[in-house]
């Protein structure tokens, strides 16, 4: 299986020293199998505003999806990578096998059975009544 990161937004705040710090990320790992098939699992990571390291500090302006991702993925431990890889093989499934939502066969049957036995209404001109000893 072949994984990529994305991050889909950041959320920021300012400081008394900093603008625009980046405090957290909304971010997915996607799988690709060799079939093309794919999977993807969606997280958030957040940043903690006292440990910014101020001499290597990348102004938002600045920032590249490749910096962001290397701080997502320097906050994934060995168990949260083995978590969101079983979350994107659980999607890729899904997507290979939809669950529907379906009536029970039994409901079905009489659906159709009440339509069947329904008898139409007489048709009659506009503005007429039908007569009542047809």
């Amino acid at each position: 299986m072949n994984y990529t990161f994305k991050v889909v937004n950041t959320t920021i705040k300012d400081s008394a020293d900093l603008s625009k710090i980046v405090v957290s990320c909304s971010w997915y790992k996607q799988g690709q199998d060799d079939n093309g098939n794919l999977g993807k699992c969606y997280s958030r990571t957040e940043f903690n505003i006292s440990q910014i390291d101020y001499e290597a500090f990348v102004p938002f302006d600045e920032l590249t999806e490749d910096i962001v991702l290397l701080w997502i993925q320097n906050s994934i431990s060995e168990t949260d990578n083995t978590y969101l890889n079983n979350c994107i093989e659980q999607d890729l499934q899904k997507s290979l096998y939809p669950e529907m939502t379906v009536m029970p066969p039994w409901e079905v049957v009489i659906h159709e059975q009440q339509i069947v036995a329904e008898e139409p209404a007489p048709e009659t001109e506009l503005g007429t009544q039908p007569d009542p000893g047809e």
